[in-house]
């Protein structure tokens, strides 16, 4: 396998990572030391207004992963 696609499709690129994130969101972000409460599992708004108002996550980090994520062509 060529030695750049590997790198940029691997399990530790970017796209990899994503991909990792995308199957087991909470698992990935766990494996990061980041805990969302059992109540905020089931509702992706709530567990991201934890992470905010908790500071685990600042507004302009969220606010630059929604503009990438649009970019990359998910819709919200």
């Amino acid at each position: 396998m060529n030695t750049l696609f590997k790198e940029l499709n691997g399990p530790n690129s970017m796209n990899g990572q994503f991909q990792n994130f995308a199957n087991n969101p909470f698992g990935f972000l766990l494996e990061r030391n980041i805990q969302i409460p059992q109540q905020f599992q089931n509702d992706p708004h709530q567990a991201v207004n934890y992470l905010v108002s908790s500071g685990k996550m600042s507004q302009p980090a969220f606010n630059f992963l929604m503009q990438k994520a649009q970019m990359m062509g998910f819709k919200f």
